[in-house]
């Protein structure tokens, strides 16, 4: 009826309805793609069997001469639904691609679902993911990462079961897993970034469901399984499965992202978490609420889904010990700050003369990768890779003067780029021998859209570029 109509148009069926609708809807998906990665990538790798099933990991490692950190992620789904392949879709893929690029290996985990048909739990989730920490600690060599430098990561549920990995003792014995592996507990969980997961299913945060208009109650099954317990046992299992019952002074960082209009898992989760870590002393713990946003990082958020990434990607970059605008080479993928879907792109061939557009982003476009030669004092030259063509300013500097191709010349100004960071792993590319204008994407982001010269200005986003 007409009144439907107008309530599936506003934006508060937008913001909260649609993106919890797709969690669910996403939950159901068997994404077969991979991810695209320069390096290593063992698929479908068998850590445990448990009540007949195989479970299994994807870990991708990035080209690297040794040992690579490692960040876990683990999905979402209410903890009954999904698959690790929720790596390849949505935000955390865009993460996981900047976190190989960065040189961090990336692991995604198949866990237990809690459902009724299994009798499986949410603690049984955290409990295989334990193990799949255990089996990358037994196996690092095998995979030439450091299983003493690593973070979790996960949204949702998959954020859940992440802050547990990160604040509970890896040996703790409520998470005993196989016995093949009950022994490989010396890897070491630095820090964790939580999008919209819950932190307590006590009673005694019971409000924190109320308060978005869920009901603690509603999960008893997927926490207590299909057994009866005493109100004790009870009280007991809830506390096991509740980062804010574990959260201590000396727990590693948590930093979590949590939108104000979420009608899945209230904000109160993240709030009350953060109070939980004023009350014990812990300082490690962050808390980004996001204007706008429901269950998900769509568009009219603020921060941006696009900020969040960058964030994210540099928090858990720095959790493992890595700059996250370095890399291991020269090589750089300069994608627009404010619309990362859209790259700095030569086009086929090197071209005296040739524009320079935006393409859209695609992680292995040669056209997209330029070799980054230092001139010392803060200034770069990129060349196009695999020719002898580099991006060129052209002589002076004009307000919407094209910036083009020209053959590479070591003594050419023009080619001379002063990179200044703007923060997050953004820089500011100004000409060298006219600093006034930098290099400038435009508004929004089309394919072949040209890129520009324009006045260098600090707070315009069309001249920020994500290195990765």
């Amino acid at each position: 009826n007409i009144h439907m109509k107008k309530y599936l148009n506003t934006p508060s069926f937008i913001k909260k309805v649609i993106p919890a609708t797709l969690s669910l809807l996403l939950g159901t998906l068997s994404v077969s793609a991979q991810l695209p990665n320069s390096g290593d990538s063992f698929l479908n790798v068998p850590y445990k069997t448990v009540s007949g099933q195989t479970l299994r990991l994807d870990i991708y490692t990035p080209n690297s001469s040794g040992p690579t950190p490692v960040v876990v992620y683990t999905h979402g789904g209410g903890w009954s639904s999904g698959n690790k392949n929720h790596i390849e879709i949505g935000r955390q893929r865009s993460v996981a691609l900047e976190l190989l690029e960065a040189g961090i290996a990336v692991v995604t985990v198949q866990y237990r679902l809690a459902t009724t048909a299994s009798g499986s739990t949410i603690r049984n989730c955290i409990i295989d993911a334990k193990d799949a920490c255990r089996f990358l600690s037994k196996n690092a060599n095998q995979y030439n990462i450091d299983e003493r430098q690593m973070a979790t990561f996960g949204n949702s549920a998959g954020g859940h079961i992440a802050m547990m990995l990160a604040i509970t003792a890896n040996a703790h014995t409520a998470y005993s897993g196989s016995s093949s592996l009950s022994s490989h507990n010396d890897y070491r969980i630095r820090g964790c970034v939580n999008w919209y997961g819950p932190s307590s299913f006590r009673e005694e945060e019971e409000v924190f469901w109320t308060s978005g208009g869920r009901f603690l109650g509603s999960f008893n099954q997927r926490i207590f399984g299909n057994n009866i317990q005493s109100a004790s046992a009870q009280n007991l299992e809830r506390k096991l499965v509740s980062p804010i019952f574990f959260l201590q002074s000396i727990s590693p960082s948590i930093f979590s992202y949590h939108g104000t209009e979420d009608p899945v898992i209230p904000l109160m989760h993240s709030t009350g978490m953060r109070d939980r870590a004023t009350q014990v002393g812990n300082s490690n713990f962050g808390l980004q609420i996001v204007q706008n946003a429901g269950h998900g990082f769509l568009t009219g958020i603020t921060p941006s889904a696009d900020e969040i990434i960058a964030d994210t990607t540099e928090r858990l970059a720095g959790y493992v010990g890595v700059d996250p605008s370095a890399n291991d080479g020269t090589v750089r993928r300069l994608r627009k700050s404010n619309s990362t879907g859209f790259a700095i792109d030569a086009g086929n061939g090197g071209s005296n003369g040739q524009n320079v557009k935006l393409g859209v982003y695609n992680f292995s476009n040669i056209n997209q990768q330029w070799n980054e030669i230092d001139r010392g004092g803060g200034n770069y030259t990129y060349q196009k890779r695999n020719t002898n063509a580099a991006i060129d300013g052209g002589g002076g500097g004009s307000n919407g003067q094209n910036v083009r191709l020209f053959n590479m010349n070591p003594a050419n100004q023009n080619q001379h780029w002063r990179r200044i960071s703007a923060g997050s792993n953004r820089f500011r590319l100004l000409k060298r021998n006219s600093q006034g204008f930098s290099i400038d994407g435009g508004n929004g982001g089309a394919n072949g859209q040209n890129v520009v010269l324009r006045p260098t200005s600090g707070s315009n986003k069309n001249q920020q570029w994500l290195f990765n």
